[in-house]
């Protein structure tokens, strides 16, 4: 039985080494454990399915996605053994708890694992799971948000070319999607010739890209987005109102504006770009009030 797969730091920076531990038990005796992992470059996601071409997702929106062979490509999957020896990264040896050291990675790296476990009977079990839409575990190496600079407008007195702090930046929660530069292109749609008819509901409501989800120092990986909102989902080419959902077994904990973890973990995570068709300028000021009154 395998459970108990943490790693450690959760959000490791750029560069430092990853230990990864599970408490691993066999009443037949474990004859060997193993890890697989898979560096995701920043700007090269490797989604585990295909989003449907434009044509495919207009036409048949719910047709099954096709799987990417990138994404089970063993070229794309490094072995490392775990010990339960008190070495290499294993706090004390013979507790059950197998630990293996990753190498480090660059900053704004995903790293996907899986663990591998078998006994003497050549019984063998990995997880996560077949069954388990969360398909890896994962770690995201990051150095933190970094400081920025507002080169068009900005509502500081100086104007554009202000820049603002690392800490400011970090001031509210931070959500991060890694994707596919061409899937994101696609789902917001800049180019009318990647638009969905707001008569094509069936196409609309499809989560038809996929990425990974940081928040809290978490990975949620496999996420699946699209757009949301009716007559304004196109409107302008600035933000865009999006809806996350997040894998089965996998949802996301969300924490309140006062950084209090709520007591149910979210399926669903809808973002606003804080205007409307109506061009009224409420500043999201009618979408908060709705998620406060009717959550």
């Amino acid at each position: 039985m395998v459970r108990q797969v943490e790693h450690n730091p959760e959000q490791p920076a750029a560069g430092e080494a990853l230990v990864v531990t599970a408490k691993i038990t066999d009443p037949e005796g474990l004859a060997a454990v193993s890890l697989q992992y898979q560096v995701v470059q920043p700007g090269n996601y490797i989604p585990a399915f295909l989003a449907h071409p434009h044509n495919i997702l207009i036409s048949q929106p719910t047709r099954a996605h096709e799987p990417n062979p990138d994404f089970e490509d063993p070229a794309n999957w490094t072995t490392l053994q775990m010990s339960d020896d008190g070495r290499d990264g294993d706090e004390t040896g013979g507790d059950g708890i197998y630990s293996v050291l990753v190498p480090g990675q660059g900053n704004r790296t995903l790293l996907r694992y899986r663990i591998t476990a078998s006994d003497t009977a050549d019984a063998q079990v990995t997880v996560p799971y077949k069954d388990d839409p969360s398909l890896n575990f994962a770690a995201f190496f990051y150095n933190g948000v970094p400081a920025y600079t507002a080169s068009r407008t900005s509502v500081h007195p100086e104007g554009a070319g202000h820049t603002y702090s690392a800490e400011e930046m970090a001031a509210l929660p931070v959500y991060t999607l890694i994707t596919l530069g061409t899937d994101m292109t696609h789902c917001v749609g800049y180019s009318g010739s990647f638009q969905i008819p707001k008569s094509n509901e069936p196409a609309r409501d499809h989560f038809n890209w996929e990425g990974a989800f940081v928040y809290d120092g978490e990975v949620y990986d496999h996420v699946r987005y699209r757009l949301r909102q009716a007559n304004d989902r196109y409107g302008g080419s600035g933000k865009r109102s999006m809806r996350i959902r997040f894998p089965k077994g996998n949802y996301l904990k969300a924490r309140d504006n006062y950084g209090k973890r709520y007591p149910t973990r979210w399926r669903t995570l809808n973002t606003g770009k804080m205007f409307d068709n109506k061009r009224v300028g409420n500043f999201g000021v009618t979408e908060s009030m709705n998620s406060r009154l009717w959550n």
